[in-house]
Formats: structure tokens, C-alpha cells, sequence
């Protein structure tokens, strides 16, 4: 009939598959294709993908987690250090080469360093967690556990590049050293650490809970527990809450050092602005997707894919 979902549909035509092969292998199977008939949030999340951009998640899932953490990275990067040099250039000319060493050492160690333990943490998550091997805790997934390991080691690496120019210019040319240099990078470093956390971990996140968890789930990999799904839940609440915040420091930043580049910051506030209009839908996704597979406790096992 045309009222009949869509989920029980196939499960019908899986049944009546002509190949054997292409049916439910057991009757407990059917029984919990059956079930999660009657959750069809979970269904459709645990269904294969069938737009494309979930498809090409699917199939290259470490490159499209590469890019979501670098997209809003490296526009962040190139503004801190223009926006600095800048104000360095203007009103303390004399530590420009300092400065200039200093992002010299940290871009050639910093970033490959930061770029290589997030693809290991990556590969990590989303290769070798679902192997089975002796001691294997199948309450809890790396996966749940990437997107806030990236943003951790984001705002790490952020706050060490940050401090280590203050430092370097505290020990090697203390004549020169000025509150408000101190003020600029402090205020700059929490502009920057903050996006450069909370974007990539939201990104990753959706995208992990979305399109990657589900699709190890029906490869009978171990489900996160409860308690773990609660957890991410929250934290991810907590993240996108922490997005408003950008554009209130761009704008903090604009009223305290008053230069030819306010409208730089101007526009990085109204970026920030809609960047939070975008992380609540974003965050509000995510927290349905969690909460659809906290239902999981209902059924013996995932099932295998609704097709």
C-alpha cells in the first residue's frame, strides 16, 4: 500500500529477496529489522547512506575528518598571524623579527606535529576500534571520543603557539616587552584557540555520528553505552553554546586596539555571529542522531544494515 513506511517496505523486500543471501539471515534478525521499524529516527540512521555527500563520507571518512577540522583552521591561522604582525608593525616595530622567528619555528614544528597526531587519532578511531581483539571494551567508541581529542589537541597547540611568542619576548628582549602586547596575544589566542576547537570538533562530531558510527554499528563493531552517548551529548551542548562567544572577543578585540584592520575584525564578528546561527541546527542534528541511538539499549544487537 502507499501508506506503508518505508522502513517496513524494505524490510518486506528483503524478504522476498529472490537470492538467499539477500534476506535476513536468521528470524532473530528480522526481529530486530522489525523493531527498529518502529523507531524511524533510528532506522534512518542506521540505514545506508543515500545522498551522495553521505556516500562520499562514507567511503573516505579520514580525508572529509582531515577537512572539516582544516576548513575553518587555516583561515584562522592566516588571520592570526596578519592580524598580530600588523599590530606589532604598528605600534612595537622593534619585535617584529622576533615575532617573525618565533612563527617561523612554530609553523614549521607546530602544525606537522598537530596535523600528524590528528590523522593518527583519526585512523585510530575510525580503522583500528572496530577490529575485534582480547580485552576490547565494547562500551565505549574512540569515535565519540575524536571530535573533542581534535579540539583538545587544537586549543593545546594554539595555546602554546600563543604563549610562545610573550615568552620568547619576556626572556630574550625584556626592554621591549609592553602590557599590551601581553593583552593582544591573550585576547587574540582566545579568539583563535576557540574557533579553531569548537568549529572542528562540531564538524567531526556530526559527521562521526551521522554517517561513521552507524555504519560500524551494522558492521557489529561495539556500541557506546548509555552513559557515554549522555556525555557527548552534553559536551556537544556545551560546544556549540561556547561558539557565541567568538563574535563577542573579535568585537572586544575591535574597541581595545583601534586600527586600519577593525573592519577585519568587524566582519570576523559577523562571521562568528552566523557561524553560531549555523552550529544550532548543527548541534540540534547531532543531539537527535545521539539520542536515536541511545534507543540501541532495546535491541540484542544491531542489526544489519536496513539496506
Amino acid at each position: 500500500p502507499h501508506d506503508c513506511p518505508q522502513s517496513l517496505r524494505e524490510v518486506t523486500l528483503r524478504c522476498l529477496a529472490i537470492k538467499p543471501e539477500d534476506r535476513p539471515r536468521t528470524a532473530g534478525i528480522l526481529a530486530t529489522q522489525l523493531r527498529l521499524c518502529l523507531r524511524p529516527k533510528l532506522w534512518r540512521l542506521l540505514r545506508r547512506p543515500q545522498s551522495r555527500w553521505g556516500q562520499l563520507v562514507a567511503n573516505y571518512p579520514l580525508l572529509l575528518l582531515f577537512l572539516a577540522t582544516m576548513v575553518p583552521m587555516v583561515p584562522v591561522a592566516i588571520f592570526n598571524f596578519s592580524y598580530n604582525r600588523d599590530m606589532l608593525a604598528t605600534r612595537f616595530e622593534s619585535v617584529l623579527p622576533l615575532f617573525d622567528q618565533v612563527q617561523l619555528w612554530i609553523n614549521s614544528i607546530g602544525f606537522p606535529v598537530g596535523i600528524i597526531i590528528g590523522l593518527f587519532l583519526g585512523y585510530r578511531a575510525i580503522y583500528y576500534w572496530p577490529r575485534r581483539g582480547p580485552g576490547r571494551n565494547r562500551k565505549t567508541t574512540p569515535l565519540l571520543h575524536l571530535g573533542r581529542n581534535l579540539a583538545a589537541l587544537s586549543i593545546t597547540l594554539w595555546f602554546a603557539s600563543g604563549l610562545a611568542f610573550p615568552a620568547s619576548l619576556h626572556w630574550g628582549a625584556p626592554d621591549a616587552a609592553d602590557p599590551l602586547i601581553y593583552t593582544l596575544f591573550i585576547l587574540t589566542l582566545a579568539l583563535c584557540g576557540l574557533i579553531a576547537g569548537t568549529y572542528p570538533y562540531l564538524l567531526v562530531n556530526f559527521l562521526s555520528v551521522r554517517f561513521l558510527l552507524p555504519k560500524m554499528l551494522n558492521r557489529d563493531a561495539p556500541p557506546p553505552s548509555r552513559r557515554e552517548l549522555t556525555r557527548t551529548r552534553r559536551i556537544s551542548r556545551l560546544f556549540v553554546a561556547l561558539t557565541a562567544i567568538a563574535p563577542m572577543l573579535a568585537i572586544l578585540l575591535a574597541v581595545l586596539f583601534r586600527s586600519h584592520q577593525q573592519i577585519t575584525l568587524i566582519v570576523l564578528s559577523i562571521a562568528g555571529l552566523i557561524g553560531f546561527l549555523v552550529a544550532l541546527p548543527l548541534g540540534r542534528e547531532t543531539d537527535e542522531d545521539l539520542e536515536s541511538l541511545q534507543l540501541l539499549s532495546e535491541f540484542v544487537a544491531p542489526s544489519e544494515e536496513p539496506s
